[in-house]
């Protein structure tokens, strides 16, 4: 194992997020500051010497940007400098051109040592995986960013809690795999508990129990499994199916062969990653309630996903798969021609609350009401925007919220939003026909005249504007 991912006592500085939000030199703590200060540590810090605007790291400071926000984003900044200093590090924050940096080495952050060290241990053989896994367990035994909240914030601490889950459950596999699969089962039963509509803990439990002799507790962690899907609509995975047949019959192959598990942390590009990329999206309606949306979602949407909740009159989609272009954009377009009544989503990474207020923005409101042919409009974070879509299709940015930005899948350009407390002049038809769409101006007439636009010539359900 190289010197930069073993323990960091031999580093210059430690900068440690799982736990307080603290740096040590030496051995020596070094006070970070205010809640304010250390939020903003966590922000520079969490994009591993990247460059992050000034408006970005408002959204970590505070949930509503107050007016003084700029003028005490610079008191803030020139605090944390001066704390910075005490570590001889403070030509290393970068305050230029509207954007900052934190110019440190990663192997500095908790996190990001332990990043590189799963990482390692996914070109290691079981045994020193195991090893590896085990020290990063060990090492976020603390819950992360003890002592700071705020949207964002909460919403990274959810992210890191979610990848640590990763490698607990990349851990087990391995350890399965090693024999210890009876030491496993106490924790594989605690994550079964916690998530008992996740499929690769309930292969890796029912493995477990069937190696350890326990075939009849191995086959009611199947049954449970199933009925918590059923209750949220979703269709159980092919692979599971085949893991009760060979259970049931006794196949001793499985009692050393560990199933293919559709989610393997070691063996994907990268466990961390994989859960920062992970999005939330949240669905709202104002015409009907979260059961009817679920239901018109069933197919298309919910039968992929990772965890389904409800959550401030929002439906809660957390899709398995980790493409963030394939939910926003094929995942969107195939709702459209599903749902029936006008419905907004909101999508955020890793934050269930913000995408709730995404769904429910008013100006995603106004916009579709001014859409005649659309029953879907989907407003996306401004991280999401610039990491996944910026480049996948035309997206307008929110009037209320500069950190939001709105696009209707079926519209080349979203329309002008609709004034406030003006009425919706027309409703989207269901009908798949070739006849056009008119939509009237104010006075439907003008003397002998029409007063009237045609928006589709003809548009079928399955066009793109």
């Amino acid at each position: 194992m190289t010197e930069k991912t073993t323990a960091t006592s031999n580093n210059a500085v430690d900068f440690r997020l799982w736990g307080p939000v603290e740096a040590y030199q030496h051995d020596q703590r070094v006070d970070m500051g205010t809640e304010k200060e250390r939020c903003l540590l966590v922000a520079l810090l969490e994009a591993k010497a990247g460059v992050i605007s000034r408006s970005s790291l408002w959204d970590w400071l505070w949930d509503t940007h107050p007016v003084s926000a700029a003028g005490d984003l610079d008191r803030y900044m020139t605090n944390l400098r001066k704390r910075l200093d005490s570590l001889r590090l403070r030509a290393k924050l970068v305050n230029k051109d509207r954007h900052c940096r934190l110019d440190i080495p990663n192997h500095w952050v908790d996190v990001h040592r332990l990043q590189e060290l799963v990482r390692l241990a996914r070109k290691s053989n079981d045994r020193e995986a195991a090893d590896s896994l085990r020290d990063a367990l060990l090492s976020t035994r603390n819950e992360p960013l003890v002592g700071i909240s705020g949207r964002r914030i909460d919403g990274y601490r959810t992210e890191l809690i979610e990848w640590r889950r990763t490698v607990e459950i990349a851990f087990n596999e391995v350890e399965i795999r090693l024999g210890n699969h009876r030491e496993r089962i106490p924790e594989l039963t605690r994550l079964f508990d916690d998530r008992p509509y996740d499929s690769t803990i309930t292969t890796l439990l029912m493995t477990a129990l069937y190696r350890a002799g326990r075939q009849s507790d191995a086959l009611n962690v199947f049954q449970q499994h199933r009925k918590n899907l059923k209750e949220s609509g979703v269709e159980m995975q092919r692979p599971l199916h085949v893991l009760q047949e060979r259970i049931l019959r006794n196949d001793e192959a499985l009692r050393t062969e560990t199933p293919s598990l559709r989610t393997a942390p070691l063996s994907s590009s990268d466990a961390f990653a994989d859960s920062r990329r992970r999005l939330v999206a949240a669905f709202f309606s104002d015409e009907v309630d979260v059961d009817t949306i679920r239901a018109s979602l069933a197919e298309p949407l919910l039968n992929r996903a990772r965890q389904v909740a409800t959550r401030d009159n929002c439906l809660i989609v957390i899709p398995q798969e980790t493409d963030a272009a394939q939910l926003v954009g094929h995942w969107m377009k195939t709702m459209r021609s599903s749902v029936r009544h006008r419905v907004r989503v909101g999508v955020a990474i890793g934050d269930e609350s913000a995408a709730c207020d995404l769904a429910k923005s008013r100006f995603a409101k106004r916009v579709l009401e001014a859409a005649v042919t659309s029953r879907v409009v989907v407003t996306v974070s401004d991280d999401v925007y610039n990491s996944f879509v910026k480049d996948k299709g035309p997206y307008r940015r929110s009037q209320d919220d500069e950190s939001a930005w709105v696009r209707l899948p079926d519209y080349s350009v979203a329309p002008e939003p609709l004034e406030e407390g003006a009425e919706r002049v027309a409703t989207p038809s269901t009908s798949t026909g070739s006849n056009p769409t008119v939509i009237f101006h104010g006075a439907t007439t003008i003397g002998n005249q029409f007063n009237a636009g045609v928006i589709n010539y003809g548009r079928t359900a399955s066009d793109d504007r």
